[in-house]
């Protein structure tokens, strides 16, 4: 950790270490997939089941295309990349040891 911060949290039922803005953005509700095949429908001028027919389709060769070659990009928008994460350990390790579990892909 670095010195000067703190570790986000709950301190006695009070959250510290956050910045106001993330406390806002938590509050803002996100676009459901029904919302967005509307938006899609209405802005393309098809039906809703024409644009939820390409949402999902869209999604499907996402994940493939990520768990393929491990990137995805999204033109215009971002990149979807897959990453390994160590899996938890229960269990008490004796001091010094490292866990040994192995790594799921995300």
């Amino acid at each position: 950790m670095f010195p000067g911060f703190r570790r986000a949290g709950l301190v006695g039922g009070v959250q510290i270490g956050r910045d106001s803005e993330e406390n806002i953005m938590a509050e803002v509700k996100r676009m459901t997939q029904t919302q967005l095949v509307k938006e899609l429908a209405g802005a393309l001028g098809v039906n809703n089941k024409v644009a939820k027919q390409f949402v999902e389709s869209y999604a499907a060769v996402a994940v493939r295309e990520t768990k393929k070659n491990g990137v995805f990009v999204i033109p215009g928008i971002g990149r979807l990349v897959r990453w390994s994460a160590r899996l938890a350990s229960g269990g008490i390790r004796p001091p010094g040891k490292r866990s040994r579990s192995p790594r799921r892909k995300l």
